[in-house]
């Protein structure tokens, strides 16, 4: 998306925000995947005067519906793929990956602040943080501090508009504030990684390397995890954050690049301090936190707020323009954590009480030592740990608790949970399952600890308090409910030990949950890595949620290395009615139709077949006849009796025509046969020269570079590149090497011979008929794309202004999908051509 489009986009939605009433002060609540639509509603809101409040789609949905009651929000901007996840609302709700036509009518100019009465200390968002009472508090921050923000960030780390910036973090945590203003103030480059990405391990690292991100922002945690050339050289800053950093870490990645240390609490607008880590000095002290950022102020104080000298320990406040406003509606709590500064003669300033222990070095610069109180810091994410002790509590079997953050292995930082049950005859003590569980219901998933201890008593010191000393290190039943039964086949002695080492856990059953042995999706993908490494087979994050024992994953593994490959593969399979499927372009597989099916939005259950071949255990098919066979048995077998509904792209569309053909000669009917810019024949001469002329066919009009500097590189390293970029825009999985690409183009070589041979039946059903203004083949002047003389009716036919190749993906699919959605939302659509005929008139009003 380029800048203007952007800004038109935002700007015609925060017009249409402005007629439902937001204006300054007013909160939209935005609950959408990590997707251009966030950045546009993100943007409109602010443009409209109003303040956002990011809902994490993968948040328990009662931790969803007590920030909705809370915050009473006037609007809800969300997405149909996620709507089903919210807690229903006074507010009015708004699809915004449905808006398009919707916001046609409204200006694409800029909304005028003057016009609006926005001032700087109007609020620009509320982010809700773990909380120490067992409910979460929002934090409302003003413009000032993100206007501050933005220019101090960008001029500290160099951001220009030839900058690259990755937006790694979650919508909902504060870095990524962050990450897009940095990168939107000064036109540089957002890049956003497909919905649902685990940015860890070698996902993260094709990312960098694919996109030429030159500045991203990564946890410690996560840098930890990664070999030492996993951050590629394009990476011009590389800033850290979230935590605490090591010495030891920051030697490991300070070479050849700018590595910033930075901090600031969400009440200070993201950052407050920042050091760059000299490369060449060599340090086994902790690195400091830096100096404050312009127009912040730090101050190291005693219990008496009196500063105190260079190299004490004191409480760190901060003051400036990023100071938050306070705790929306918590007033006793932002009276108490927000105070007057005693040090400003400026009226109404104020600072905040950060809980951070720190103390100031000779040179200038802050060290922190830790917390005053008991809030901990796991992978990024700050954690009140009176929120989880007051939801353990508040299950009938425990009768008290105690949370803490443990780090038995260096590097590994746990959240461990202490508790003591009831002890009451009546009530039996709680299973490390059920505690889980019964956390999950209000938690998110960074809060539930990896391990429970339960105890007699809880420790305490003399004077009768608890002693955290002496708790104990959690053994293998803290981490576990199940009995231990040892690994029964070679393969779960295998994934064993995968496991025992990435979990740093001393022996691992076929009964125990990878969860309730501290795992996480960052660890996920550590495994998948190395199950890779050991048998050659992609295992999906899925797997570890779908079956979380280790017997469950050890089946699915060797499900996956002895099963043929199913073709048929669900993309949106929650949502009631009748199924679409779509069938795979000349590439093979159904990556390409993704946003199409979040355009889709749960209207129907869908779902794609691809070619077989794709995973190296079969020989790829090599007609239309014995595609349309195969597809047809698995489709039959999700979906018994019709009506069916088949759409396709290229030449997938001769597949699902040779389907719809066959399904009606068995008698069934065919409610909607879709082809997006599909030719009834492809002429003998219809092949690329080359390997290198197929690959980058596939990508003309959607790559960022010149597809003629392909030529001057060797094979191999072409093959990389156009597989990268790929990537990059979805038409192939991150997860894919340069053996899958060759089969790849094996494939795609094989589904071009195979659509040069087909010759199509007659059809006496209806089509509808996408076509390209710039179609896949120059010399066509047929509108109907040579389809009239095999049909017995017309096809409905759109003439789409946009290139054949960019169909599929952004902008271009908003329009595509628009049309698709229409015809699918008539529930009594059916074939013309059969009795109960009411798809004329539907299609012609679509």
């Amino acid at each position: 998306l380029t800048y203007a489009e952007l800004n038109t986009r935002a700007n015609q939605l925060a017009h249409h925000l402005r007629s439902l009433g937001v204006g300054p002060d007013v909160l939209v609540a935005i609950c959408v995947e990590r997707s251009i639509e966030m950045v546009v509603g993100l943007l409109a809101i602010l443009k409209a005067g109003g303040a956002y409040l990011p809902l994490d789609p993968t948040y328990p949905k009662a931790r969803l519906a007590f920030m909705l009651q809370d915050a009473a929000p006037k609007v809800v901007l969300t997405q149909k793929c996620v709507n089903q996840i919210l807690p229903a609302t006074a507010a009015p709700r708004l699809w915004i990956d449905e808006l398009s036509e919707a916001l046609s009518g409204w200006p694409g100019g800029n909304i005028g602040p003057a016009s609006i009465e926005l001032r700087p200390q109007h609020l620009a968002y509320v982010i809700y943080t773990s909380g120490s009472t067992g409910k979460p508090k929002g934090v409302m921050i003003e413009h000032c501090g993100v206007v501050n923000l933005a220019i101090a960030q960008a001029q500290a780390w160099g951001v220009t508009d030839s900058s690259r910036v990755l937006q790694f973090a979650s919508f909902s945590f504060d870095a990524c504030v962050s990450e897009v203003v940095i990168a939107l103030s000064q036109g540089a480059a957002l890049h956003l990684p497909p919905p649902g990405t685990v940015l860890a391990d070698a996902a993260l690292t094709t990312l960098l390397r694919r996109s030429a991100i030159t500045h991203v922002t990564l946890p410690p945690v996560v840098l930890a995890t990664l070999p030492d050339d996993a951050i590629p050289t394009n990476v011009e800053c590389l800033i850290l954050a979230g935590e605490a950093s090591s010495a030891a870490l920051v030697q490991r990645w300070c070479s050849g690049r700018r590595l910033f240390n930075a901090y600031g609490p969400t009440e200070t607008t993201v950052c407050a301090s920042m050091h760059e880590c000299p490369p060449d000095v060599i340090t086994t002290r902790s690195v400091p936190i830096g100096r404050p950022m312009h127009n912040m102020r730090c101050l190291v104080l005693d219990a008496h707020m009196q500063a105190v000298p260079i190299g004490v320990p004191g409480e760190l406040y901060i003051g400036g323009v990023g100071v938050a406003r306070g705790y929306l509606n918590r007033p006793e709590l932002t009276a108490e954590r927000f105070i007057a500064d005693p040090f400003s003669g400026k009226p109404g300033a104020r600072l905040y009480k950060t809980g951070d222990l720190c103390r100031w070095l000779p040179d200038g610069n802050l060290d922190y030592l830790g917390r005053i109180d008991h809030q901990v810091k796991i992978r990024g994410f700050r954690i009140e740990l009176g929120e989880i002790e007051a939801r353990l509590a508040a299950h009938p079997a425990v009768r008290e608790a105690v949370v803490v953050a443990r780090e038995d292995t260096a590097g590994d930082k746990r959240l461990v949970a202490y508790l003591v049950a009831r002890g009451e005859e009546s009530v039996s003590p709680p299973t490390t399952s059920e505690l889980r569980s019964h956390l999950q219901a209000t938690l998110p998933e960074y809060m539930v600890p990896a391990a429970f201890v339960t105890l007699d008593e809880l420790p305490l010191t003399p004077n009768g308090k608890l002693d955290r000393k002496a708790l104990p290190a959690p053994d293998h039943s803290g981490l576990q409910g199940a009995p231990y039964i040892a690994p029964r086949t070679p393969v779960e002695q295998v994934l064993a030990e995968i496991w025992s080492a990435v979990l740093h856990v001393e022996r691992v059953g076929v009964q125990d949950n990878f969860f309730e042995l501290g795992g996480h999706s960052l660890l996920a993908v550590q495994i998948t890595a190395r199950v890779r490494a050991e048998f050659g087979i992609e295992l999906p994050l899925s797997a570890f949620f779908q079956h979380p024992t280790l017997q469950g994953v050890a089946k699915q593994l060797a499900a996956r290395h002895s099963a043929p490959q199913k073709c048929l593969v669900s993309i949106a399979p929650h949502s009631d009615g009748p199924p679409l499927f779509l069938i795979h372009p000349s590439g093979g597989n159904v990556m390409c139709y993704a946003d199409l099916a979040r355009k889709l939005g749960g209207s129907r259950p869908i779902y794609g077949l691809q070619s077989v071949g794709l995973d190296g255990k079969e020989s790829p098919l090599r007609s239309v006849e014995a595609m349309a066979e195969r597809y047809l048995r698995e489709l039959r077998e999700a979906q018994p009796v019709g009506p069916y509904f088949l759409a396709a792209w290229s030449f997938g569309g001769l597949v699902a025509y040779e389907m719809a053909h066959r399904l009606r000669c068995l008698g069934e009917q065919v409610a909607m046969l879709a082809l997006f810019d599909t030719r009834a024949s492809y002429p003998a001469d219809f092949a690329a020269k080359d390997d290198l002329d197929l690959i980058t066919a596939a990508f003309e009009g959607l790559v960022e570079f010149d597809l003629s500097d392909l030529r001057k590189m060797p094979r191999a390293e072409a093959l990389s590149i156009v597989m990268a970029e790929g990537q990059r825009i979805g038409l192939i999985p991150s997860h894919v090497d340069l053996d899958v690409a060759e089969r790849l183009l094996t494939v795609e070589k094989l589904n071009i011979a195979a659509a040069r041979a087909y010759r199509p039946p007659r059809y006496n059903g209806q089509m509808i008929l996408f076509v390209a203004t710039e179609s896949l083949v120059a010399d066509i002047d047929d509108e109907r794309l040579g389809w009239s003389d095999l049909l017995q009716h017309d096809p409905l036919v759109h003439r789409l202004a946009m290139r054949h190749h960019a169909m599929m993906f952004q902008p271009h699919v908003e329009t595509v999908g628009t049309l698709l959605r229409e015809y699918l939302s008539h529930d009594d659509l059916v074939d013309a051509t059969q009795p109960g005929l009411s798809m004329s008139s539907h299609l012609q009003a679509a």
